[in-house]
């Protein structure tokens, strides 16, 4: 019998878009995408390292090659080195965006939705919801979407996933709420996600950083 057990220790993170890519941001302009993105990701990495995990990022810095064709290029030209390296197997993609359309909530998109990127594309938004709805009545789980048609899911040889973590309106009703808890939320999420989909030994203590980040969120709407 074929061994399906999920033993993936690779996590490739990867940034949305750039300072130097025009919109991408809410209507006042005060919330960008490709910051609110590096701030989750500054969250995840440690963390992850910090249970084992080796960890990469496609486009740390906060501008990227344009083109458009070719910052998706060598994105995806990266991640399939890494993946070379450490075998398909033991490697995961994770692309944290935010989404620039109307209503609220979040939604996920992977290759296939049969594949082990749709596997982790339901666990993470399953936990997004999780985390996310209490805070906010309106949110929806606009569920888990396959879009073939995007390139970093399309062209990188590992399971990968795109996460649209929050609709912009919500960022927009979020101004009493102090847009800080934002990455906060989406670190929330994601982290115990990764967490379910390649099990590892955790200890028990090691949830405190997600614990910390929620009491932090309920503050931040609260206080």
């Amino acid at each position: 019998m074929q061994n399906t057990t999920i033993t993936h220790k690779v996590v490739i993170l990867g940034t949305a878009h750039g300072s130097n890519v025009p919109g991408k941001r809410s209507p006042d302009g005060k919330f960008r995408e490709y910051k609110f993105s590096r701030e989750v990701i500054n969250l995840l990495k440690p963390r992850l390292e910090a249970h084992g995990f080796t960890v990469f990022v496609d486009m740390p810095s906060d501008e990227v090659p344009r083109p458009g064709s070719t910052e998706l290029s060598l994105r995806c030209r990266y991640v399939n080195g890494i993946c070379k390296k450490f075998g398909p197997q033991n490697c995961i993609y994770v692309s944290i965006h935010v989404n620039a359309g109307g209503g609220r909530g979040a939604e996920t998109y992977c290759y296939d939705l049969q594949g082990a990127g749709g596997r982790l594309a339901r666990a993470i938004q399953k936990q997004l919801v999780k985390t996310l709805s209490p805070f906010d009545q309106g949110y929806k789980d606009r569920g888990v979407k396959a879009h073939p048609s995007f390139c970093v899911l399309r062209q990188t040889a590992m399971p990968a996933v795109l996460v649209l973590n929050v609709a912009m309106l919500l960022v927009m009703l979020s101004m009493r709420w102090r847009r800080a808890w934002i990455p906060l939320a989406a670190f929330a999420a994601a982290f115990p996600a990764i967490r379910t989909y390649i099990p590892l030994n955790f200890a028990a203590a090691d949830d405190t950083a997600q614990e910390e980040c929620l009491r932090l969120m309920t503050f931040n709407v609260c206080g």
